[in-house]
């Protein structure tokens, strides 16, 4: 907890937040917290979360003697990556060596060319993609959905599927299907140079759903390639529209 809340002061002295405990343990600054990626692998989301609102809680309380207001509950959505940002981590996979040029350019492929979650991408295997049509498309009975790999990835997916065969394409050598913590432990060993960004596979699997809907795609067509239940949950990656100057300044008045 003390660390939790120790890397919460140091984020908060970094952005010059005012020296008030109050305030940084408000829900809303713990949530921009949280969004920066200061919290580490992805596993490390929910933890800090939960520890820095009991410590909030507990902090209402000994200050004000009474309990914190009901909330509706919040939930993470992590921010896609630019493009700048994925042809960089694209360029550094490319450049690890042997199994691990694999492995990266796999979570890549997975995350950003076929918007597969963590778990999902951990099944795949070789045989699992069909790249007869020309165009890489998961196996719909594997993800219980028909998914099209997006033409970016498509030459990469093919080629790893072809290596993998029957294996997985992630970390092929192992026992356990979906190891709890396989994917972040394996970003942890493979260090990156510090000009890059955080690799993290939510932000993948962000940076596709993202890039879809500002091609125009329906709602509907993309929440069903991502097994959502419900194109609701798409709102959080759209981008609101630029309006023409003109109309802009006319708002004003």
């Amino acid at each position: 907890m003390l660390y939790a809340v120790g890397r919460l002061a140091v984020w908060a002295e970094q952005v010059r937040l005012v020296r008030d405990p109050a305030l940084w343990l408000r829900h809303e600054i713990i949530n921009a917290f949280i969004a920066t990626g200061h919290v580490g692998p992805d596993d490390n989301i929910r933890r800090f979360r939960s520890c820095l609102r009991r410590v909030s809680k507990t902090v209402i309380w000994a200050a004000n003697g009474v309990p914190p207001l009901p909330r509706a509950p919040l939930s993470y959505t992590a921010p896609p990556y630019h493009m700048g940002e994925l042809a960089k981590l694209r360029a550094w996979a490319e450049q690890l060596p042997d199994r691990a040029q694999l492995d990266g350019l796999a979570l890549l492929a997975m995350g950003a060319g076929c918007g597969l979650t963590p778990s999902e991408a951990l099944t795949m295997r070789g045989t699992d993609v069909d790249a007869s049509s020309g165009v890489p498309v998961l196996d719909e009975r594997a993800l219980g959905r028909l998914v099209v790999c997006h033409v970016d990835w498509a030459e990469t997916l093919t080629k790893l599927a072809k290596l993998a065969g029957s294996s997985y394409m992630f970390k092929p050598q192992r026992d356990l299907k979906r190891p709890t913590t396989l994917i972040s432990s394996w970003i942890s060993c493979h260090s990156l140079d510090e000009n890059l960004p955080k690799l993290s596979a939510h932000r993948l699997q962000a940076t596709w759903l993202a890039g879809l809907l500002a091609q125009g795609i329906s709602p509907p067509v993309i929440a069903a390639a991502a097994g959502m239940s419900s194109a609701a949950a798409l709102a959080p990656y759209r981008r609101p529209a630029q309006l023409p100057g003109a109309d802009a300044i006319r708002l004003r008045y």
